[in-house]
Formats: C-alpha cells, structure tokens, sequence
C-alpha cells in the first residue's frame, strides 16, 4: 500500500493551507481519499492564533512507540513562528493528536524533511535553518522534538529530500530560496566514513537536473523522495517527488493550482564522483523501464559543482524507448542529448560560489559552537530544555 500526504489547498493572499489530507493507492494510479488527518483548529502556541502556515508534513514510524510522528513547517501567516509542529496517532490514517511545537536548539526552522536512518533507527530532521544554512538534528527517542544542536551543515538552501540508494551513503536533494519560483536544485551527499551517519558536513555536487529546463528543474521544487521496490528483485528506483507551484500562473488559480512532478532519480556513470545522482526529465514514464538503469554522463575538464554533459541514455533505456509497458503512465521518450561547455568566466564563477558556500557553513558552524559554548556554561540541562521547547502547548485534555 501506498501513501500520500499532504497539506490542503493553499487560499491567497498568504498560500496558506489549513489542515493536513492523507490518500492511498495499490498501483500508484488509484487513489483513494481518507480525508482530513491534522486540522489547523488541533494546532496551540503561545502567542500565535489561527490561521497557521502548516508546510512539508512528513510522517515516519517509530517502532519503540508504535506511534506514527507527524512533523511539519509550522508557521504564521507572515512567517514569524518559524517553527515545527508535531502530532502523533497510533495508525498512519490518524486520528492525529497534537503535541507541541518547537524551533530545533531554538533556531528559527522553515522548509524541512524529517526521515529515519536505515542503518540504526535513529530519527533526523533536515531544515532551512533562519533561511540561512541547512542543518540536521537528531530527534529525540520518541521522535517529537530535537536534541541538541545542529550535528550536520550544509549550505543555505531549503526544502532538502533526503534518501539512501547504497549502504553509509546519504544524499540530498534540496531548493535554494526564490520564494515559490522554481530555482535550479542542489545535490548534496555525505559518505559515513567516520560513523556519524547523517551528522558532519555535506559535500555539494552538480545539480542533479540537466539539459531542457534545468534551470528551473524542470519548473518544479523537491517535496520528498521515495524508493519504490522492484518486482523482480532488483534495486529499488528512487523517485523524485515535487511540487509545480505554478506561481507564475495567471490569478485566481497560481499556487493555489500547483500540480506534481514525479520522476526517476538514476545514480551516473562516467563522472568523477561516483556518488552523483541526476533526475532526468521524461514524460509518461513507467518505473519498470528505470530499475536497476544509470545514466552515462561525463564531467571532463568541468570543476565539481558544475553540470555535467549528456552522452547518451544507457542501452536499457534506448531499448525502452516507446514501449508501454504500464505503471505510472505509460510510454515515454527523451529529447536528443545535449552538451554544455564552460568558459574561464563561469568556471571561476562557480569556483566563487563554492567558496562563498563553504564559508556560510564555517561561519554557521561556528557560531553554533559559540552558542552552544555559552548556554552550557549558563545554563542547567532542563533550563536547556525548556528554552528548544519554549512554545509548547498540551493539547487539551493532556497534562
């Protein structure tokens, strides 16, 4: 079974949302609606009133509660909550109770992922930290806060889809900030060299989108991203998971008729980083015709964060080209390859901007440490507590 979550249809003038919707389907075509699983009128925080900005809701299983965890960008119409709500239900269809809200090690938290690492069980959040870095947080054991600080940086971005195609990798997909305008998106990774998972600096790779509307990644902005397991044994196909805001549409519709963007994540061949995964865009695509596929592509005399050149689809997928084989849509085709080139000028101006990034996650990384520093040496543990859980509200008839 399969399912779907989300958050109801944004209303201008602030695209707010006020509940969150939950379907399911056996075939990923069909799906059925069990409706309203978290409504707005559930959430409480000290000092903020309905209507509620609630964002990205994600939900993962804790297996020593047996509780399904809700955790979602919590926020004021004007973005001044900057917050993570949470909510938990003993079946993944609710009903959900809400628990509390709160920023993770009292920073301001916006767009964000939560997920569970394979390898241990332990939970994680990933955020926009203030709009400023992307941070991961170890939640607690149930799940329903962080503990302590920051334990992974990356650069300033939002919206980071997090998953796991091989053992101690972990890979990121993520937005930089344009608002609801779709951006070119970011591939991050971090190989677990040092048994810290998730936790220590993410390395940026080249986009993960390339040729035709890379630019804009195909006018879409990452939401999640999920493995679907192959039929006949293989590997699982990761799939990318997005949103088409459609903020450039014209009035009433706009973001309140934002669509979806489903497609393959492949790992690449013929690159210097073994690691890199790239989203190709194809139309009426079929997972069948993607399992267990790459894509050949070559990073020559390009630095690393550049975009790569389009060789070639492999064989496999050449051979899949027009067969309708079911699945998610049907058959699919791919416009001819592509290559790009780059000048002195646009190598040194990535060359810049990785500079600049990997100064923004030093300069966040520290000032973590310095603060982290001086609430130790004020402050008691349980001072510490309650200041990340400063907002918290029981929900009524809890004590």
């Amino acid at each position: 079974m399969f399912w779907w979550y989300g958050t109801s249809r944004k209303e201008s003038p602030s695209w707010l949302s006020d509940s969150v919707t939950l379907y399911s389907s056996k075939d990923l075509q069909h799906w059925k609606s069990h409706g309203v699983i978290l409504a707005g009128s559930q959430i409480r925080a000290q000092g903020h009133d309905a209507p509620w900005r609630i964002e990205r809701p994600k939900i993962i299983y804790n297996k020593d509660t047996k509780q399904y965890v809700m955790l979602f960008h919590l926020d004021a119409p004007n973005f001044s909550l900057s917050s993570i709500g949470v909510a938990t239900a003993p079946a993944i269809t609710g009903p959900y109770t809400w628990v509390r809200g709160f920023k993770p090690d009292g920073k301001d938290s916006y767009d964000m992922t939560a997920f569970v690492d394979p390898n241990d069980g332990q939970g994680y959040i990933a955020t926009s930290v203030e709009n400023r870095w992307m941070g991961v947080f170890k939640l607690s054991k149930d799940f329903t806060q962080t503990v302590g600080p920051a334990c992974g940086w990356g650069p300033r971005g939002e919206a980071p889809a997090v998953f796991f195609p091989k053992a101690k990798e972990y890979h990121m997909i993520a937005s930089h900030l344009t608002g609801w305008s779709s951006n070119q998106a970011m591939q991050l990774s971090r190989i677990d060299n040092d048994g810290k998972g998730p936790c220590g600096d993410w390395k940026l790779g080249p986009p993960p989108v390339f040729g035709p509307g890379e630019d804009i990644s195909y006018d879409s902005q990452v939401t999640y991203i999920f493995p679907l397991a192959d039929p006949k044994g293989g590997k699982p196909l990761w799939i990318y998971l997005a949103d088409r805001w459609n903020y450039e549409g014209p009035l009433p519709g706009s973001v309140a008729n934002a669509t979806y963007v489903w497609l393959p994540i492949l790992p690449l061949k013929g690159t210097e980083n073994p690691t890199q995964y790239a989203v190709p865009s194809v139309d009426n695509w079929s997972p069948s015709q993607f399992f267990n596929k790459t894509l050949a592509l070559t990073a020559a005399n390009l630095p690393p964060a550049r975009r790569y050149s389009v060789l070639s689809p492999p064989r496999g997928m050449v051979d899949a080209l027009g067969a309708a084989s079911g699945g998610v849509g049907g058959d699919w085709a791919t416009e001819a390859s592509s290559s790009f080139t780059s000048s002195p000028e646009e190598k040194e101006q990535v060359l810049q901007a990785e500079t600049e990034i990997a100064a923004e996650v030093d300069a966040a990384r520290e000032e973590t440490g310095r603060e982290i520093a001086e609430r130790l040496s004020e402050s008691s543990s349980e001072e510490k507590a309650a200041a990340d859980d400063f907002y918290y509200l029981p929900a009524e008839g809890q004590q």
